[in-house]
């Protein structure tokens, strides 16, 4: 009796091993197919930024998605979150929030060239970013509170879910502001 026990207990620590590899395999693509993602959801939109404005102001919308993207990345692997699906999601969610954002101040600026005589392009990204910022604060500030109150009200996952998205949600507003909108 005492050999099945132990057969038992073997044959249980050899399926559980066999599973966690089984989990770094697919946790090791998941990674690699989120970064491929993301690449080619930048390069489509950088396409799509390039059609809508100039090559210039795509770049600037580029390069703050990327930031965008770092930030969250180095957030999740500083507090060592859990990389998962939602994860992934939270990480896109991010960058489709920053995107909208960004086109919105970008298509402002690219109004108020055709509307204003503004001689000095520095002038024109300010009158651009006064007229933009309030919208951008609002938006952000209504979205927080849902972001907050699931962040508060959840655990698991979906709680880390939440926390993701509340950094995120800081960082695209700072990079719309100040690397988007300086381009």
């Amino acid at each position: 009796e005492l050999r099945s026990i132990v057969k038992g207990e073997t044959f249980m620590k050899e399926k559980l091993a066999r599973g966690q590899k089984r989990r770094k395999s697919l946790k090791g693509k998941l990674i690699f197919f989120t970064v491929i993602l993301v690449i080619l959801t930048l390069a489509l939109i950088w396409v799509y930024a390039t059609i809508r404005f100039k090559w210039d102001f795509a770049l600037g919308a580029i390069l703050a998605i990327i930031h965008d993207a770092l930030i969250m990345l180095t957030f999740i692997a500083w507090t060592q979150m859990e990389f998962d699906s939602l994860t992934v999601a939270a990480i896109l969610t991010i960058i489709g929030y920053s995107i909208n954002d960004t086109v919105v101040v970008l298509d402002r600026v690219r109004e108020n060239i055709k509307l204003l005589k503004v001689k000095n392009i520095k002038e024109l990204l300010d009158i651009s970013q006064s007229e933009m910022l309030s919208r951008t604060i609002i938006t952000t500030v209504t979205t927080m509170l849902a972001t907050v109150s699931l962040f508060v009200f959840t655990t698991g996952s979906m709680k880390n879910f939440a926390l993701a998205l509340i950094v995120g949600m800081l960082s695209g507003v700072y990079s719309t502001i100040y690397i988007a909108g300086a381009f």
